[in-house]
């Protein structure tokens, strides 16, 4: 059995007498996996994964049971050490195989043991089976979210997992605040580097710092290549393969962004291709309102100030030829 093609019907199999029956789930690059997958009398969907020599504390989720199990192969008088992962609510049964199905892909695609490969998914699930669903973002949240995760993904690849870290998306900040460095992404799929900035003083400075604003244009044809958030987050959660703890700040993060991973297939026809690119230095000659350029305070009744920056034609560097270890040193 393809494990990609897993469902819910084919938990069939029952533990009898302390022994069981195993499954052979084929994987796309390794050889296949021997596994035992059954339904209790109670209705609860379970599947016993080989631990080999792991002893790790593993994790836990709402709506799942994770414990180690020893039991005996049909025709073997030697207890095998194995990982239980069930699901008794019927309501969770659909993310349960989900979950499974991501474990068994992460472990296919690495070389990193089950149980690391258990640890990682549970860490980005964890989140968001413990809260309500959230609805679908509007187009234009997708966008501004697709600009944040791409640089994202250059930096964790070119510079340093631990960057995730300095991701303000939970605070309501500037995108990137690294020391001295503070980034703003402005993505949109107009065909020139305008963007609305929100706030007066949004691009109000410290001299002692470096602002930038990395502004990413997209559209929804290319020949370069196609992003998407699901794309996206699974290539940034397979970077930090190595670091769980930074995959679940990043999975955090993304759920104060409120990207919900349930809704990924909803989220799978909103592909877009980078047509440009530039990265600005916002200094005392860059084009900005903010308080310091009023000749008085703004009203007390005035509450929010939002205005369109045409960066056309301004000084930028394309953001893939950034030397980003030195940029942010």
């Amino acid at each position: 059995m393809k494990y990609t093609e897993l469902t819910a019907d084919d938990f069939s199999l029952v533990a009898s007498q302390g022994k069981m029956v195993l499954t052979r789930l084929e994987l796309e690059k390794k050889p296949v996996l021997e596994a035992a997958i059954f339904r209790e009398s109670d209705g609860s969907l379970c599947c016993l994964l080989p631990a080999g020599p792991s002893n790790i504390n593993l994790p836990q989720i709402n709506g799942l049971i994770i414990q180690y199990q020893e039991l005996k192969k049909i025709g073997s008088s030697n207890s095998d050490k194995f990982i239980l992962i069930s699901c008794n609510h019927k309501a969770y049964f659909e993310n349960f195989i989900q979950i499974l199905k991501e474990i068994l892909g992460q472990y296919d695609d690495t070389d990193l043991p089950l149980s690391d490969c258990l640890i990682i998914v549970i860490s980005k699930w964890r989140h968001f089976l413990s809260a309500p669903k959230l609805n679908i973002l509007h187009e234009d949240d997708i966008v501004g979210l697709l600009g944040e995760l791409i640089f994202i993904d250059l930096i964790l690849r070119e510079v340093d997992c631990s960057f995730i870290e300095y991701w303000t998306a939970d605070r309501g900040e500037e995108d990137f605040i690294y020391g001295k460095n503070i980034i703003e992404i402005k993505t949109t799929k107009k065909e020139k580097h305008a963007h609305y900035i929100n706030g007066i003083d949004q691009l109000l400075f410290d001299k002692s710092k470096m602002k930038y604003i990395l502004s990413i244009l997209l559209t929804e044809s290319g020949n370069n290549t196609p992003f998407s958030l699901p794309f996206l987050v699974n290539r940034i959660t397979s970077t930090l393969s190595n670091f769980p703890n930074l995959i679940q700040l990043f999975f955090e993060k993304l759920r104060a962004r409120k990207y919900d991973i349930r809704d990924s297939s909803l989220y799978d026809s909103y592909v877009y291709y980078i047509y440009r690119s530039g990265l600005f230095i916002v200094d005392d000659e860059f084009p900005k309102l903010t308080s310091k350029e009023l000749s008085k305070p703004l009203n007390s009744r005035i509450s929010k100030v939002s205005y369109l920056l045409d960066m056309e034609g301004l000084s930028s560097t394309e953001m893939f030829s950034v030397d980003y270890k030195k940029l942010l040193k």
